[in-house]
């Protein structure tokens, strides 16, 4: 019973049992997708931690494996042309000017030309990290004159059984 991080689950007083063992699972991650050296230069960047925390996140929605290696190689690439030592908040024309610097960088760590979806792929999956931590600064959406009027007829709209959808389309 020990043994099994499962045991745990139905014990009363185990709460802080669980943690440690989602910790420990958490800690793995680049284990179990790199090869120990990779895994080991993945440990030694910054932001360790959120990294992980959305890779694993990634892989419990069915990222394939695939997938989270090149993932987790373009978050270090993410963190470093962002400069991030530590987590801030970061506008969307931040990243959009560090894919450009990555896109078009030439040096120890580009092997050959960035393709034509490096600066896309780069600013995509920065906003999704960004976003799943809380930390993509968003614009601030305009109020228009009759908002408050549109407001009411979404509700008017959601009240006789429109989909989100139909909503969205007939504002």
């Amino acid at each position: 019973m020990a043994g099994n991080p499962d045991s745990y689950r139905n014990i009363p007083g185990t709460e802080s049992r669980q943690r440690k063992v989602r910790v420990v699972t958490r800690l793995k991650m680049f284990e179990t997708i790199f090869i120990p050296s990779a895994a080991h230069k993945h440990r030694m960047a910054p932001l360790l931690r959120e990294r992980e925390e959305f890779l694993l996140y990634l892989k419990n929605r069915g990222t394939g494996w695939s997938c989270l290696r090149v993932y987790a190689s373009r978050l270090n690439q993410i963190v470093r042309f962002l400069r991030l030592t530590k987590f801030r908040v970061v506008r969307p024309i931040e990243i959009k000017k560090a894919a450009r610097r990555w896109a078009t960088y030439h040096g120890e760590y580009r092997r050959g030309l960035a393709g034509p979806w490096s600066e896309p792929t780069f600013v995509w999956l920065a906003k999704r990290w960004l976003r799943f931590h809380g930390k993509l600064a968003l614009p601030r959406t305009r109020r228009f004159a009759l908002s408050a009027e549109l407001d009411r007829y979404a509700d008017f709209m959601r009240s006789r059984g429109l989909s989100s959808y139909s909503v969205r389309d007939r504002i």
